[in-house]
């Protein structure tokens, strides 16, 4: 009888051990559904049908939690020491959120509160005449533009409306991926993951490769192994609804709340819509206007920092503006087109921006305080009109 209780009393310690090693939780249980349906292709994606339900990635219950072991005559066994529970695991359900770090706003940076304070272009370092030139030239590459404006230090420049007015919103489509990178920003500054954590460590369930990283879905590259090796657009999108899961999941928070709480409520972003009013993808389906969609790019020329909160941390910044693989696309940063200002008149530094099918632009130069917006519905504009509209704007400063 002692040998049997010996023998129950080991097999019980091994039990303990393979359940404390395995790394789940009883909070890893459930995961928040996300819909992963946008496209972000020139075609566009299809808006869902009503009442629809979003599909989502699926997750089973993961099986942590323990019980007795029942001795032989059914109940737990006097003789046998009920061990200390193990500490939480790093990657258990929502974590807790730190406080965004206040910083300094630059001098003569201002940032919009409701609305845009507006500035003349001669007041703010342009040519007049030269912004207008630039405006009317971009119906030569982008005829159907809806939207051109000009920002500088926070303030609004110069606008154009073609059709409509600064309130009409745009399809922003694959400038949906750089709103979902700052989303991704904002949670690694606020710990919930890093840019180095395994996919499948934050999501077990996941279709991913077992090595990809959250860092290799914002570059697409993810889809091959070794990830890191080739840049796939097409085949890349089809992984970041993992980035929207992820923020989900550790965030304790749906991704439409996570949006609406740390993105558009501190930016006081007023027109836009993401999904018909519920979140779809970050491939796509960010409708938005000129002056919202330089916010995104008024809060990246500042680095991440709003009013003198930090919402996303310098090493994400320079992360998310440098080519992590080169050799796959030298030209592609966090969901950021990297490199895109040209100009004859004037060589300038970091640039990029976010680019969207039918000629959608956040174009961003943080050593100019400058942020170009446009909007339109051009079938052949993600790409060719991007030099005459950054390098006009360029040309027309003083």
């Amino acid at each position: 009888m002692r040998w049997e209780r010996s023998k129950l009393a080991w097999v019980w310690l091994l039990i303990v051990a393979c359940a404390s090693d395995d790394g789940s939780s009883e909070d890893d249980a459930t995961m928040k559904p996300v819909d992963v349906a946008g496209s972000g292709s020139p075609a566009g994606p299809q808006p869902a049908a009503a009442g629809a339900p979003a599909p989502t990635l699926p997750m089973q219950p993961a099986t942590g939690g323990r019980s007795s072991q029942p001795s032989a005559a059914g109940s737990p066994s006097p003789s046998t020491p009920r061990p200390p529970a193990p500490a939480p695991s790093p990657m258990a359900g929502p974590m807790p959120q730190m406080p965004a770090p206040s910083m300094p706003t630059p001098d003569g940076v201002v940032f919009p509160g409701a609305s845009w304070e507006a500035k003349s272009p001669a007041d703010a370092g342009f040519d007049g005449a030269k912004l207008e030139a630039t405006a009317a030239g971009l119906l030569t590459s982008l005829p159907g533009r809806q939207c051109f404006a000009v920002f500088r230090n926070g303030y609004l420049v110069y606008e154009k409306y073609y059709t409509g007015d600064e309130h009409t919103l745009n399809a922003g489509f694959s400038t949906s991926k750089s709103f979902g990178a700052t989303l991704v920003g904002i949670a690694v500054t606020q710990g919930l993951f890093t840019t180095e954590d395994l996919v499948s460590t934050l999501l077990p369930m996941t279709t991913v490769g077992p090595n990809v990283k959250i860092k290799h879905l914002l570059t697409m590259t993810g889809h091959l192994e070794p990830p890191g090796t080739a840049f796939d657009y097409a085949m890349g999108q089809m992984l970041l609804g993992n980035l929207a899961n992820a923020i989900a999941t550790k965030s304790g928070k749906s991704i439409g709340q996570f949006f609406e709480q740390h993105l558009k409520g501190p930016l006081e972003m007023q027109d836009i819509d993401w999904g018909g009013g519920r979140f779809v993808s970050f491939a796509g389906n960010v409708s938005t206007t000129c002056r919202d969609g330089a916010r995104l790019g008024h809060l990246w020329a500042n680095r991440g920092s709003w009013k003198g909160q930090k919402l996303i941390s310098d090493q994400y910044f320079q992360e998310a503006t440098t080519a992590a693989f080169p050799m796959a696309n030298a030209g592609y940063g966090y969901n950021f087109w990297l490199n895109v200002a040209y100009s004859r008149a004037r060589r300038v530094g970091l640039s990029f921006a976010a680019m969207g099918a039918n000629g959608q632009y956040i174009v961003i130069i943080p050593e100019l305080q400058l942020v170009v917006t446009s909007y339109g519905n051009d079938p052949q504009g993600q790409m060719s009109g991007a030099p005459s509209l950054i390098s006009g704007v360029l040309e027309a400063l003083l």
